[in-house]
């Protein structure tokens, strides 16, 4: 932080355990973080959130896990240009949106980046146009005009992977490898399963598997054995480093970058890695690597941030706590105000229809208790 003082231009960071706790979401007691993210948009620094959460193009999915923190960009009254600076890249590195200002009433489902295979990407639709004043909710009731909220739009393939960016391209990965990259993990995650005897659910998406607690219906299936609510970090290692092996011994070797990890309570491969993702920033914004940095819990073999290192300068830490106290420093490294401990302690009141979560595994709504 004190290396790159004031001239960080990007900041990426980790989602679970290190904006908010594993498996939650950005709420609103995460008010200290909001508002310094907010502080670093407010100056011109890009803010992204490059998660292993991956819900394909489906921008309020992943709105519903930094609700919290959204929702706070209309509630400081920000600017059109200061909430364009931030960014969700999800599945690791394949899915990149740019959050903006809409009227709430907006479909954003019909937003698409990608072109169908074999057309010029140059023809790619954008995003409908955007009112540029955003209006307070309170302000919008009272003068009769829609209330605007901050949404997560997909930013087109066109943009992010065009020919003249020096960057990873994810989207035109073969996807023969990209299958047969699967195939080999789902093979080894479904020995792993029945030879270590787990009540676990494997689940195999666009561009990812991954395996994670059963739950109580598997008891009976699997009598004896582990993982009907939690899986053990022992069990979820040996996963991964299963999988590490299967892959590394695979003939023909893969070229493709990937990422295997142990994620607490559930086991992933992904597509594409952290690294890929901040490396196609740089790209996109025009950024070198000393002017951005990284933040993130997984810095072990077994986790997920650690290709990042090939990418960026990062921050290890272990709690949303410890990412605020580094995202102080750099405030402050900064010249911007930090938060005040005043501030931080704020707590807004949750409205109705907050409570509503995801499963983070599926991406599907499921109710609060």
């Amino acid at each position: 932080i004190l290396a790159i003082g004031d001239t960080l231009k990007l900041i990426s960071f980790d989602g679970d355990q290190t904006l908010y706790d594993d498996g939650g979401n950005f709420d609103a007691d995460n008010d200290e973080l909001a508002l310094a993210i907010i502080r670093l948009l407010c100056h011109d620094v890009k803010v992204a959130v490059v998660t292993a959460a991956g819900y394909g193009w489906n921008g309020s999915k992943y709105e519903v896990r930094l609700k919290g923190l959204l929702s706070r960009f209309v509630d400081e009254n920000m600017t059109k240009e200061q909430v364009e600076n931030f960014f969700v890249f999800g599945g690791e590195s394949n899915y990149l949106f740019q959050c903006t200002l809409l009227d709430a009433d907006v479909d954003t489902s019909h937003i698409s980046p990608f072109p169908k295979k074999g057309e010029d990407t140059s023809g790619l639709p954008t995003a409908p146009p955007i009112p540029s004043t955003p209006v307070p909710e309170h302000e919008g009731h009272a003068a009769g005009k829609k209330t605007q909220k901050a949404r997560l739009v997909p930013v087109p393939i066109a943009d992010w992977q065009a020919d003249d960016l020096n960057g990873p391209k994810p989207y035109f990965w073969p996807e023969a490898q990209v299958k047969t990259l699967l195939d080999v993990a789902e093979k080894t995650m479904r020995e792993t399963v029945d030879e270590l005897r787990l009540r676990a659910r494997i689940m195999r998406k666009e561009r990812s598997i991954g395996c994670f607690p059963g739950g109580p219906d598997l008891i009976k299936k699997v009598p004896i054995g582990h993982g009907s609510n939690r899986l053990k970090r022992e069990a979820l290692d040996e996963m991964v480093l299963r999988v590490m092996e299967a892959i590394r011994i695979h003939d023909p070797p893969f070229d493709l970058p990937y990422c295997v990890f142990n994620g607490g309570t559930d086991a992933w491969l992904d597509i594409g890695n952290k690294r890929v993702a901040v490396a196609a920033l740089q790209a996109f914004f025009r950024l070198p690597q000393e002017q951005c940095l990284h933040v993130g819990d997984q810095f072990l073999n077994v986790g997920n941030d650690l290709a990042a290192r090939d990418a960026t300068p990062c921050i290890w830490i272990t709690s949303p706590r410890e990412t605020g106290k580094v995202l102080q420093h750099v405030l402050r490294n900064k010249k911007i105000a930090p938060v005040s401990q005043d501030e931080g302690m704020m707590k807004r009141t949750l409205k109705e229809g907050d409570a509503a979560k995801l499963c983070v595994y599926t991406g599907e709504t499921v109710a609060s208790t």
